[in-house]
C-alpha cells in the first residue's frame, strides 16, 4: 500500500482493491474518482496514483456523473452490459436519453422483450404476402 500526497490531500492507495472495485462496480468506482477530483486532485494526479491513463479516469468520472436512472439501468443489466461497453459509451458525448437508448439496445431491451410479445417467424408464404 502506498501513501500519496497531492495538494495537501492524502490518499491511501491499494491497487488490488481499486482494480477489484473497478471491474465489479464501475459506477461506484467512477463516483469515487469524482470525489477525489472534488477533493482537489486533477485527473492526471488521480491517474498517476492509480497507475492508469488520464483518459480512463475521465471516462470513469463520466460514469460516476450519470443520472440515477442510467445508473439503475446499468446495475440492473450488469450481466448484459460489460465494462468495455460501458466505457465505450462514457467516451461519447451522449444525453441521458441517448445513453439510455444505447444501453437498452446493448441489453437487448426492445419493445418485444419488454412486453413479452412473440413475433411469428415469417414463412415463405408470409414473406410473399409481405412483399406483394
Amino acid at each position: 500500500m502506498a501513501v500519496s500526497k497531492s495538494r495537501n490531500y492524502v490518499t491511501k492507495i491499494d491497487n488490488d482493491t481499486y482494480q477489484k472495485q473497478r471491474s465489479s462496480d464501475p459506477i461506484k468506482y467512477g463516483e469515487m474518482l469524482v470525489r477525489m477530483q472534488d477533493d482537489g486532485l486533477t485527473q492526471t494526479e488521480i491517474a498517476d496514483e492509480l497507475s492508469c491513463h488520464r483518459q480512463m479516469v475521465g471516462r470513469y468520472q463520466r460514469i460516476g456523473k450519470w443520472s440515477a436512472e442510467v445508473k439503475a439501468f446499468v446495475q440492473a443489466n450488469r450481466g448484459k452490459v460489460t465494462n468495455t461497453k460501458i466505457l465505450t459509451l462514457a467516451s461519447r458525448p451522449l444525453s441521458d436519453k441517448e445513453l439510455l437508448a444505447e444501453l437498452k439496445g446493448l441489453a437487448g431491451d426492445t419493445l418485444d422483450n419488454i412486453t413479452g410479445e412473440l413475433r411469428p417467424f415469417p414463412t415463405v408464404s408470409g414473406f410473399n404476402e409481405l412483399i406483394s
